[in-house]
């Protein structure tokens, strides 16, 4: 993601593709698609998941489930903590 004068990524794949974008920024899109070429650098993800727009619904839903709780239990120490630390 590019904002501002930040990149950042997160993950293997999303590193390179991060580098790619910093490449492009600094010397264009023919430069960071040399060093694509050279790295061989192809992704093709094995599964299509890696976001809810794409994941299926099972699999969501399955996710959801699953982890619901740890994100609700973590939303509310966020708000705790935040609350102990207002106006310091």
């Amino acid at each position: 993601m590019v904002d501002g004068n930040l990149v950042s990524a997160a993950g293997v794949t999303a590193g390179l593709d991060g580098a790619l974008v910093v490449a492009s920024l600094l010397r264009g899109d023919p430069a960071a698609e040399e060093i694509q070429l050279s790295i061989e650098y192809a992704p093709a993800p094995v599964f299509q998941a890696g976001s809810p727009d794409t994941a299926p619904d099972a699999v969501v839903e399955s996710f959801s489930r699953r982890y619901d709780p740890m994100r609700i239990a973590r939303e509310l120490d966020a708000q705790r903590y935040a609350k102990g630390h207002v106006n310091r």
